[in-house]
C-alpha cells in the first residue's frame, strides 16, 4: 500500500461517486437558475417544456426528483455490483458538460 496524501482520503469509492454525482447535478441546477436569469434558454427539451408548460419551480423540481432517483438506485446497486463506479462516472458526465458550457455562456455573457 502506498503512503502519502491520498485525494479521496476517508471516502469510500461508491460514495465518492455519488457524491460526485450530486454536486455535478447540483452546479447543473445552479449554473441553470443563473442562466435563465441573465436570458439564457433551456437547451434540454424535456426540461424546456417543463419549463414553459409548469414553470420554473417545477423544472428544479424534476430536476432534484431524478437526481434522488437515481441515488436511491444506485444505493441499491452499489453493495451488488463491484463496477457500479461506472455508472456514477457515466451519470456523472452529462452535468458536468452542462456546468462548463452554462459558466462559459454565463461568463460571455457578463464580459
Amino acid at each position: 500500500m502506498r503512503r502519502g496524501l491520498d485525494w479521496r482520503a476517508g471516502i469510500e469509492a461508491p460514495y465518492f461517486w455519488l457524491i460526485l454525482l450530486v454536486v455535478a447535478h447540483g452546479l447543473d441546477i445552479g449554473t441553470t437558475a443563473i442562466g435563465l436569469r441573465l436570458g439564457i434558454p433551456e437547451d434540454n427539451p424535456l426540461l424546456l417544456a417543463v419549463l414553459r408548460t409548469h414553470g420554473e419551480l417545477m423544472m428544479y423540481c424534476l430536476k432534484i426528483v431524478l437526481v434522488a432517483g437515481l441515488f436511491l438506485a444506485v444505493q441499491r446497486t452499489t453493495s451488488r455490483f463491484r463496477h457500479a463506479w461506472v455508472f456514477f462516472l457515466a451519470m456523472s458526465l452529462p452535468p458536468i458538460v452542462v456546468v462548463a458550457n452554462n459558466v462559459e455562456l454565463i461568463t460571455r455573457l457578463a464580459s
